[in-house]
């Protein structure tokens, strides 16, 4: 069999006569000889691209019809029935009885056999990868290669079948390296001096995906090059505003240099930006070379060639996240990387949904993460596992036996104990050696202008030599050079405790022992209110501010006035000893605990101690969770949101403290409160959980709290489409408040639970109890009348046994007096949905229209998708099918995120308005719009939202 030759920049040509080729970035198509061949129906054309996902690896029988038919699997006959007719088109010479050569049956199931060329996916992988190393060697190929590369798509990834869920991961990642492609190929132009074409492919870029900051970057960059330097301020801005809003973040280092270069009127073009599957699983990028660890970081990336899991031990502070690190960034963009950071994450029961989320997908559970992972070729890096050591032995155990493209490098100072682990220990660095010039290479950043000679490199290794030679601890010992000689440093070390054999305080494992001299070091340059604020501190999962600190500082100290006063020496102090690190961004300055040392202050705190600290925590957190319960049903709704978010861990941490505890009052407390941000945001699952081991807890809670926190169960429970378990809840959440004397989540309850009954109830009953719980909420608080009114309104429409528009149109008046912006928006999208009723298409438009702008002002995810999925069936009626099922598959895919679906929700109207989409295409279209959506990310999907509604 001949071939032509290869194209200098796509590689070797793959339709030369008797050749094979796939193409799945678009619709899915095959030929054969240069000729497309027939791949018949979905069915047949999704069990080959799941060959095709899996590339060479065989895909058993039984995961072949798991993952094209779900729980509808047919027969294996079936199967084998479109293997053979996939055979055939892709094979149409073979003769009768000569073996296949392209889909082979091997062992238990088939497997596709076609060279990495000869399909469109992995070709533009290369490419891909090809030009980001040659944009990274300041090669002009790289306009070429990635043009090249992007050359290759001809619509959304395996468009036609997309709908598959085994797909979901690959078009995840396939997207993803579109994107990153398309900034490298904007980035690349802008180094050869196309800057006209830079500036409004960036524009394109950045309107498209907003929320990615390096195509910020680069639009940012091309203006100024441009000599638009105002222009370039403004994207900045721009960016800084889209950021605090849509996610609560300040912008991230690459774009803040790119700022200052700005504002500087520097041009140098920025390094390549990392490859990131996710904003939560992006790989970080070191802003310091890693010194001294060739050998090793050779060896652990041959070892991920041999083995799916690797394991990385050592004593804390040794770098072993420094290495895994490094270990992604040597196996290049091409490879699906992602980063799991477990330093924060207390709790087992998290383990799942956070690996998953990582991954992009939304999975409660091991079996069903599994299922959504698929075949897919990822490497999860799974940082700091030691507090978890079980509950990730077990995860990992049913994935990596699932899940064959699977591998994971995981940090812990334990193994994990699983069959096929590779146990890699991370030594400390040789005190002479590197761990020498890890020293003086961070000391010159600290004291710019240091240049040791003989005796102070002397010095310098005898400080290293009394750490150990632990990466972080030489580390933190260099930026001591500001203020000490590397004499007076040494000299310092000898007179401490830190010099001696370790006496093993607080209990630290020998292997610790390194570490702790280094933080006790630290530690005992500290005056006593510095330590006692120090191990008080250490409570924090995430950053926190001068009001947190304070609300732990000791007791009785902080003035009423001002209680700043006595936390502002305190934490500065810590500060200045790197105890400490400011996090940068707006607003009141943040500040953050290496896990390390956190960890060594809290064995410094004795058991009473850190009892009455964590209890301290809880107080704050409560007090904050409620003062923000209060807001986030007024105007200030977006603010408030913004920070809960930004508190979820503390929020975990006081949650889980109190558990720990058995501080049943705390417990109960935190989840009344945040319930409402737990409905509004998504957190279903987490809320549900959290509820019931509140209310698990012995100990006394009285009724009116009790009655909160099953209200909020009741709401979570009808997101979750359980509208009877909803109901329970409420009910016995209106008997309790009744019996507390508490009049106004009396009638919010029972308003609630009037609702859940429009789902269960007779008609006739369920109307007379919705507009009872209007009457009885008119004298309560205004907020509550308005949910009451918008209650009654709903039933009155479901039911059909009275005018709906009017007490809805009331409920909108009450609300938006009250401030209460979220029974503005569903009162409006009961109003939509009665519009549709009378068949005023017209009216349902405008009024979702009204709701968009708040719902997205507040970062609302569940109504949110609510108002997207009733859009979409709204569009349907008015001949706007196309946009209506794109609409429809971003729901599918970003509810899946947060394990909400609005069709589920509401079982009456979300069916009608999902067959509504279906109905109106045929299942081609249908398809390739629904696949069109997943691949939007909410930003995206707003944006069309807007164009769509004007």
């Amino acid at each position: 069999m001949t071939r032509p030759a290869a194209d200098p920049v796509t590689g070797p040509a793959v339709t030369a006569p008797g050749s094979v080729s796939v193409s799945v970035l678009g619709p899915l198509t095959a030929t054969v000889d240069g000729r497309p061949v027939d791949l018949r129906g979905p069915r047949q054309r999704a069990v080959l691209a799941a060959l095709v996902l899996a590339g060479p690896r065989v895909v058993t029988v039984d995961r072949l019809l798991a993952d094209v038919w779900g729980d509808a699997a047919p027969g294996v006959g079936t199967l084998h029935y479109y293997v053979s007719q996939i055979r055939h088109a892709l094979e149409p010479s073979r003769a009768r009885g000569e073996p296949p050569a392209v889909v082979v049956r091997q062992g238990p199931g088939y497997a596709l056999r076609l060279p990495d060329e000869a399909v469109d996916a992995r070709r533009f992988a290369r490419l891909a990868a090809e030009g980001a190393q040659a944009l990274a060697d300041g090669r002009p190929r790289a306009v070429e290669l990635l043009e090249a590369a992007l050359g290759l798509w001809r619509g959304p990834a395996y468009a036609d079948v997309a709908d598959a869920g085994f797909l979901a991961p690959e078009l995840t990642r396939l997207g993803e390296l579109r994107l990153a492609a398309a900034e490298d190929l904007i980035d690349a132009r802008l180094r050869a001096g196309d800057t006209a074409v830079a500036v409004a492919t960036a524009r394109e870029h950045t309107a498209r995906h907003p929320l990615r900051e390096r195509g910020w970057e680069l639009l940012v960059l091309a203006l100024s090059r441009a000599g638009r330097q105002a222009e370039a301020l403004a994207a900045v801005a721009t960016v800084r505003r889209l950021l605090a809003e849509e996610l609560g973040l300040d912008p991230g280092p690459g774009l803040l240099r790119v700022e200052a270069a700005v504002r500087a009127q520097e041009t140098a073009p920025p390094a390549p930006a990392p490859r990131a599957p996710a904003p939560s699983a992006a790989i970080p990028v070191p802003l310091t070379a890693m010194v001294g660890r060739d050998e090793l970081l050779a060896e652990v990336v041959a070892d991920l060639g041999d083995h799916r899991l690797v394991t990385l031990t050592g004593p804390g502070g040794v770098g072993k996240t420094r290495l895994a690190l490094e270990v992604a960034a040597r196996l290049g963009p091409a490879t699906d990387a992602v980063l799991v950071e477990l330093a924060v994450l207390d709790d087992p029961a998290l383990l799942t949904t956070t690996l998953a989320a990582a991954l992009g997908l939304s999975a409660a559970e091991p079996a069903a993460l599994a299922g959504l992972l698929g075949g897919r070729a990822v490497l999860v890096l799974l940082d700091n596992c030691e507090h978890l050591v079980g509950a990730v032995a077990g995860l990992l155990a049913d994935l990596l036996a699932r899940c064959p493209g699977l591998r994971v490098l995981a940090t812990s100072r334990a193994t994990l104990e699983l069959p096929g682990e590779l146990v890699r220990e991370v030594p400390p660095l040789d005190p002479a050696g590197a761990a020498t010039r890890l020293f003086v290479q961070r000391a010159r950043s600290a004291a710019p202008g240091w240049r040791p000679d003989a005796a102070e490199l002397a010095a310098v290794a005898r400080v290293c030599a009394q750490l150990d030679g632990l990466p972080l601890a030489v580390e933190l010992a260099a930026t001591r050079m500001r203020v000490l000689s590397a004499e007076e440093l040494a000299a310092a070390i000898d007179r401490s405790r830190l010099a001696l054999p370790s006496d093993g305080q607080g209990g630290a494992p020998a292997h610790q022992r390194g570490m702790e001299r280094t933080a006790d070091w630290s530690y005992s340059s500290l005056d006593e209110p510095q330590r006692r604020m120090f191990r008080r501190l250490a409570v924090f999962a995430g950053p926190f501010d001068l009001a947190a600190a304070a609300a732990l500082a000791e007791p009785g100290t902080a003035r009423p006035d001002d209680p700043f006063d006595d936390a502002v020496p305190l934490v500065a102090g810590l500060v200045r000893r790197s105890l400490l690190a400011t996090v940068p961004g707006a607003g009141p300055r943040r500040f953050r605990m290496l896990r390390t040392l956190r960890e060594f202050a809290l064995l410094r705190a004795g058991a009473g101690e850190r009892a009455a600290t964590e209890a301290a925590h809880r107080r704050f957190v409560l007090r904050a969770a409620v003062a923000a319960e209060r807001e986030i049903r007024g105007p200030a709704a977006a603010a408030t949101m913004a920070g809960l978010r930004r508190d979820r861990a503390e929020h975990r941490a006081a949650l889980g403290s109190a558990l720990a505890a058995g501080d049943a009052s705390a417990a109960a407390g935190l989840c009344a409160a945040l319930s409402w941000f737990w409905y509004r945001d998504g957190a279903i699952g987490e809320g549900l959980r959290f509820a019931a081991a509140a209310l698990d807890l012995p100990g006394a809670v009285e009724d009116g709290l009790r009655a909160q926190v099953l209200h909020g169960t009741g709401g979570l429970r009808y997101l979750a489409a359980d509208a009877a378990g909803a109901a329970r809840a409420l009910r016995t959440a209106t008997e309790l408040a009744a019996a507390a004397g508490e009049a106004v989540l009396t009638a919010h309850s029972a308003a609630w639970l009037a609702h859940m009954r429009t789902f269960l109830d007779p008609a006739a009953e369920a109307l007379a109890a919705a507009e009872a719980a209007a009457e009885a909420a008119a004298g309560t608080e205004p907020w509550v009348h308005a949910e009451a009114l918008m209650i009654a309104g709903m039933a009155r429409r479901r039911t059909g046994a009275a005018p709906a528009r009017p007490v809805l149109a009331r409920a909108v008046d009450v609300a938006e007096a009250a401030g209460h912006g979220w029974a503005v928006v569903s009162s409006t999208w009961a109003l939509m949905k009665a519009a549709v009723d009378d068949g005023d298409l017209d009216a349902a438009l405008a009024a979702a229209a009204r709701m968009r702008g708040p719902l997205s002002a507040d970062g609302d995810v569940t109504s949110w998708l609510v108002l997207v999925h009733t859009t979409a069936g709204v569009l349907a009626g008015t001949g706007r099918a196309a946009e209506a099922a794109t609409l429809m598959g971003a729901v599918d895919a970003l509810g899946e995120r947060v394990g909400f679906h609005p069709g589920r929700m509401d079982p009456v109207d979300g069916p009608r308005e999902a067959e509504a989409v279906r109905a109106a295409l045929d299942p081609a279209d249908l398809a390739r719009h629904l696949a069109r959506g997943r691949d939007l990310g909410r930003a995206e999907v707003d944006a069309l939202l807007g164009e769509l509604l004007g």
